[in-house]
C-alpha cells in the first residue's frame, strides 16, 4: 500500500518489491546459504545491525543481495560505490561482493 505523500517514494516501493522478489529465492537456496555461517560472525560484530539480521543468515544474504541490486541499479560508477560503501560497516558483509558480481 503507498500512502499520498508530497514526494514518490520509489526507493521504499523498490525495496519492497525487490524483497517480494528476492525473498523466495533465498528461502529455496537456505542450504547453500548454510555454508557461508562463517560470515555471520563478521556481520555479528557489526555493532549498526539490527538483531534479526544477527540471527538469521537467509534475512542478512537477501538483504545484502537486495542492497546490492539497488547500488547496481543507481547510474554512475561513483554512486554504486556510495551505496556499496556504507554496507560493509553497518554489517551487510555480502553486499560489496554481490554487487561485483552482478556486472
Amino acid at each position: 500500500m503507498v500512502t499520498p505523500s508530497p514526494e514518490p517514494q520509489i526507493d521504499e516501493i523498490r525495496h519492497a518489491y525487490l524483497h517480494y522478489l528476492l525473498d523466495p529465492l533465498s528461502l529455496r537456496y537456505f542450504e547453500q546459504l548454510n555454508r557461508l555461517k562463517g560470515l555471520a560472525d563478521f556481520a555479528a560484530a557489526a555493532p549498526a545491525l539490527p538483531l534479526a539480521y544477527k540471527e538469521d543468515l537467509v534475512l542478512l544474504a537477501t538483504e545484502c543481495l537486495i542492497k546490492a541490486v539497488e547500488s547496481r541499479l543507481t547510474r554512475g560508477a561513483e554512486n554504486r560505490q556510495a551505496m556499496v560503501d556504507p554496507a560493509l560497516p553497518e554489517g551487510f558483509v555480502l553486499t560489496p561482493a554481490l554487487s561485483d558480481a552482478l556486472a
